[in-house]
This record gives C-alpha cells, sequence and structure tokens, in this order.
C-alpha cells in the first residue's frame, strides 16, 4: 500500500533502526568529482487506513518534519559516482506521538548529479518505518491532551463515551461492597476502522504472582472486533476525536478482563494485582513484546460520622470493654424535655476522587447505611429515647460537610435537595432524633450517653464510632410550659406558691409564667442552692433551713438516703417552709 517511490518498513520502542542507503549515478561520465547532493529529512506522523490521518487541525497535518544527518557517508569502491550513507533512529515512548493510532517516522532522502541544473533532477525516496508496540493499557476517562509541535500545550481528546468501569493504576475498594472494575488495553497499531481487519487479538494473563486477593475473581479476557458492539458490562469499541471534536473520528477496539472483589473485614490492605497483555499474533517484522501492568486495590474501611448534637468529637469503636468515650456535657432540668437530632454519613461519599462512577471503578458511594444505637457497654439512662431511622437525600459537595438546610420543593415527600444543580449530585444521609426528659429522682446526677454509629450490615467493629455525652441534671430549677402556674409546680414539690414567688422575684404574676425564647423553655427556681462547709447532721442542717430531713432528702434526690450526715462541699437545694399553714390559691389575676 506504500505510495510510489515508498518503502514500508518497522521498527520498535526503544529501538535504534539503522538505515542504509545506496545512491548510484548511472551516468558517471557527466559527473564531475564528488557532487552528488543529498538532502535528509525525518517526519513523525500517524497513518490509517484510507491514508486518512486522524490528526488533523484545519489543513495542517499534525506532522513534524526536522533534518537529518547521515551518521556515516561512503564511496564504495572507491568510486565517486555511488556512495553509502547510514541513518540512525530511536524511537522512545516518550516521544510526542506516542499515544497516537499506528505512528510512524518517515525519513526522506533526495539526492542529484551535481552536473545538473540545480532546480532540477533531484531523485527522492522515502522510507515510511512504523513503530510497533505491544498492547497498550487504557486507564480510561479523562485522557491527557495530545501534545504536537504546532500545540506543544497540548489539545484535547474526545471520546463518544468513556470505558465503562476502568481500572486506574490505583482503585479503591470498600470493606462490604462489592467492587468490579475492567482492566483495558488496546494495539496501538490498528487501522482506524471500525472493522479493523488488521487488528490483533489481546490475550491478558493474569500473573500468579502476587496473583488475587483471597475471595477476588477475574473473568475471561473479552473485546476487540469481534465481540458484540455495545456489551452491558465493558466496552469494547470507541470512536475517538484527536485534535478538534470536528475532525473525522478513527476507532478504536478495547480488549478487557474483569476485576470482581468483596473485601471482607480483615482485609483492610493494599493488594497488587499485575498482568500481562500480549497481542495474538507477531506484528509484522516477527517482532512483539508483553505489556506488564499492575494496578493497585486499597481496601478502605468505611468512616462514619455523626453530625447536629452536642456530643464528644468521634472517636473509633468499640472502645474496651466499660471504657467511656471522652464526654461532652449536656446540661438539663426537671420538667425539661431536651431534643436534638443526629445526622450519620459516610465521610467518603464526599470524595469525588476515589468515588465511583460509570466510567470509572472505585468506591460506590451512598451504599452504607449508618445508623446509632445506645452503646451496649453504657445503658442509656431513663427518660431517653431515640427515634427510628430516617433516611434524607442531600447535596454531595466535596468542600463542606452535608448542610441540613433542605430545601423540599419540587421533590418527593421526605427528600431534600440542597441547592445541588444536579440531580445525580444527590445522596443520602441518615438521621435519628434523641429526646430526654430528665426523670425524677435524678436531680443532681450526672447520667452517661454514649452512642455508636454503626452499619448493621457489617460487623459491629467495622468503621463505627462512639460519641459520648454526660448528661447532669441541675437542682433547685424547673422547666415550665406554656399553661403552668407556680401553683401547678408547687404541688408537685410539696411547697406553696408563695415559697416559689418569692424565690423568683422577677416573676409578675404567678398565674402567667413567660414563655422561654423560640426553641427552649422557661426556667425557673424552686429555692436557692448552699454549700455545706462542713460535715453535718442531716436533722440540725434541715432545722436550720426550716425544713424536714424528709423534705431536704425529696428536693436532692443524690443524697444517701441511709446516711445521717451531709458531706463538707455537698451542694443542696433549699426549699424552706415559709408559712405554717397551706395558703390558698393566688388571686385570679395580679398585675
Amino acid at each position: 500500500s506504500a505510495p510510489p517511490h515508498q518503502t514500508v518498513m518497522y521498527s520498535y520502542p526503544g529501538v535504534t533502526f539503522v538505515l542504509s542507503v545506496k545512491i548510484v549515478d548511472d551516468d558517471p561520465s557527466g559527473t564531475p568529482e564528488g557532487t552528488i547532493s543529498v538532502v535528509s529529512t525525518v517526519q513523525e506522523g500517524s497513518s490509517i487506513a484510507q491514508g486518512f490521518n486522524p490528526l488533523v487541525d484545519g489543513a495542517a497535518p499534525w506532522i513534524s518534519t526536522t533534518p537529518l544527518q547521515s551518521t556515516n557517508s561512503t564511496h564504495l569502491n572507491g568510486a565517486q559516482n555511488a556512495l553509502l550513507f547510514e541513518y540512525q533512529v530511536t524511537d522512545l515512548d516518550t516521544s510526542d506521538f506516542a499515544m497516537v493510532p499506528n505512528p510512524f517516522r518517515e525519513i526522506c532522502i533526495e539526492a542529484q548529479d551535481g552536473g545538473e541544473d540545480p532546480a532540477e533532477g533531484w531523485n527522492r525516496r522515502c522510507y515510511r518505518v512504523f513503530i510497533l508496540s505491544g498492547p497498550r493499557f487504557d486507564p480510561g476517562c479523562p485522557y491527557e491532551p495530545l501534545q504536537s509541535p504546532e500545540h506543544p500545550d497540548g489539545q484535547p481528546v474526545f471520546v463518544d463515551y468513556c470505558p465503562k468501569r476502568a481500572m486506574r493504576l490505583r482503585s479503591t475498594v470498600a470493606i462490604g461492597q462489592h467492587f468490579e472494575g475492567n482492566i483495558y488495553f488496546y494495539d496501538p497499531n490498528h487501522d482506524g476502522t471500525q472493522e479493523c481487519a488488521g487488528c490483533r487479538n489481546i490475550s491478558i494473563s493474569l500473573l500468579a504472582d502476587p496473583g488475587l486477593p483471597n475471595g477476588a475473581t477475574m473473568r475471561e479476557t473479552v473485546g476487540g472486533p469481534r465481540d458484540e458492539l455495545f456489551p452491558a458490562v465493558h466496552t469494547n469499541l470507541m470512536t475517538v476525536n484527536l485534535g478538534t471534536q470536528s475532525a473525522e473520528p478513527t476507532f478504536k477496539h478495547l480488549f478487557s478482563r474483569r476485576l470482581a472483589f468483596t473485601p471482607r473485614a480483615e482485609q483492610d490492605l493494599t493488594y497488587r494485582v499485575c498482568v500481562d497483555a500480549m497481542a495474538a499474533a507477531a506484528a509484522p517484522g516477527g517482532m512483539d513484546s508483553p505489556s506488564r501492568v499492575c494496578v493497585l486495590l486499597d481496601v478502605v474501611t468505611p468512616s462514619f460520622h455523626l453530625l447536629g448534637a452536642p456530643l464528644a468529637p468521634e472517636e473509633p469503636a468499640p472502645l474496651p470493654l466499660g471504657t467511656q468515650a471522652t464526654p461532652a456535657t449536656i446540661t438539663s432540668r426537671m420538667r425539661c424535655k431536651e431534643s436534638f437530632t443526629l445526622t450519620m454519613f459516610e465521610g467518603k461519599d464526599l470524595d469525588g476522587s476515589i468515588t465511583q462512577t460509570a466510567d470509572t471503578a472505585g468506591f460506590e458511594p451512598d451504599v452504607y447505611v449508618p445508623t446509632v444505637r445506645f452503646s451496649p457497654d453504657f445503658p442509656p439512662p431513663p427518660g431517653l429515647q431515640l427515634s427510628p431511622l430516617t433516611r434524607v437525600r442531600t447535596c454531595a459537595d466535596p468542600f463542606r460537610v452535608p448542610s441540613l438546610e433542605v430545601s423540599t420543593a419540587g421533590l418527593p415527600e421526605g427528600e431534600a435537595r440542597l441547592g445541588c444543580p444536579e440531580a445525580d449530585r444527590l445522596y443520602h444521609v441518615s438521621q435519628h432524633t434523641v429526646t430526654w426528659q430528665p426523670q425524677k429522682g435524678t436531680e443532681g446526677q450526672s447520667l452517661v450517653l454514649c452512642l455508636d454509629v454503626v452499619d448493621h450490615r457489617l460487623p459491629a467493629h467495622v468503621g463505627a464510632v462512639r460519641r459520648c455525652a454526660e448528661l447532669v441534671v441541675a437542682k433547685c430549677e424547673v422547666c415550665v410550659a406554656p399553661g403552668d402556674t407556680l401553683l401547678d409546680v408547687a404541688k408537685e414539690y410539696r411547697t406553696s406558691w408563695l415559697q416559689l414567688w418569692g424565690a423568683n422575684p422577677w416573676l409578675r404574676n404567678p398565674h402567667h409564667l413567660p414563655a422561654g425564647a423560640p426553641g427552649m423553655q422557661s426556667v425557673i427556681s424552686l429555692g436557692p442552692t448552699v454549700e455545706a462547709t462542713r460535715a453535718e447532721r442531716l436533722g440540725l442542717l434541715a432545722a436550720r433551713y426550716e425544713m424536714t430531713p424528709d423534705m431536704v432528702q425529696f428536693v436532692n434526690p443524690d443524697l444517701d438516703p441511709s446516711a445521717e450526715h451531709v458531706d463538707e462541699g455537698q451542694r443542696l437545694c433549699i426549699v424552706s417552709e415559709v408559712c405554717a399553714v397551706e395558703l390558698p390559691a393566688p388571686p385570679g389575676r395580679m398585675m
């Protein structure tokens, strides 16, 4: 298929190609001594079927032309009418055209008899040397820009679609997730047509050392021009535009093997998998070489996070039996009802550099369902409740944690969209609501709440984190709800409304207790709190504050009921009996 005065030859990457050319003047009598003139150049380019060059930018082909000097020039047998020239060209995989289809270097030599008109008589001969490479690994999209002499910064490579689930040189796999990825190769010496009659089949073989991780499988080689055109789970045919999107495309056939792996909890390691790709038939010239590629599989554990609660920072769980995570402190009061929402999510769901897409194999987002449970090491305090799990859709933003300022406009009930520009960036977070109302008898106590964030489909320790809080119940303070009166609270705490009014001089009306700020409850005092300055008998202390020992014990349930003494430094709630007789209810309205 070579044009006139062109010879097709073959070389290989990294090989020094030596071309020896003999130039003979058939009419030596008309040639002045030593006057044969020679000019030689070398070009780089790409050639595929029917002479079409895919590397076209406008009307200029993507080919570089540079002068080439001979490495040796010798007169044959001492005659002046015969010269022998040697040219050396070394191809490297790092050359500008290393990734183009069917690359070549073309050496052109022009010779002229010194006795002829300088404008005429040049004899031209070209030698096109195709660089025959072994199969090349294709990591999938995005493809690096293609560099050329005219575009040293590179021009984009346009494809109709990307290879499905392509494995990169490093992929992330997650415990409990099913990973599937394709290792792709293609023949760089294809002819660019969809039929690709001259394409070679490629076989991909797994190296026994290091082999596969336990439980992983790899199917046989598929793909190429004789495979089905549009298989569901891998890609075997792509159209590629090199240089401009409007250029005529070339076709590239892919061969692949699919790796499947579901890591277990104990397999949180980095694994190396190596394959050799070999063309089924030798390239022209009889020389062929396998292409070896090793990919890394990083097996990671889920990384659950918990937001939206006044809890301590995250700690890995489970902790040793009986160990409490560093707590935060939540202070509450009797008759108060505390409520807060917990939001759980998987941190790597937001990492676009490792997550799986239709084109790239990797960590699969929105698979784990983190949920909260009471830590088995610390039973929940009385009066604490955890709502059932709900799943809420939110916006995946790699630059911030999920926001819960939900807007449900245009979405089905129960879903949330947080300014997401694209629906495919929506993913799920888990939510629970924790409610707690301190129970009578816990005043003055510090209770421990520990929550573990887990996925019940995984072993309990995989990815789990523990968050704890110290729940402190204040003494001598109670919450009041709308509609409550001082008389209601007084009956509950065995005292009089006048005593409570005296303990809260800021109250204007015992019938109408003020509402708290939005989202908060109003708090009133039962009386002052004092600190025991010395160890003292309970009866003497009660008498000093005009209380009975039973009343001291009632409003201070943290005291040891069997003890007859109050320890030094202990704080006590004082609710004195200001009246010896029962008082009537307050007047109907006071201003």
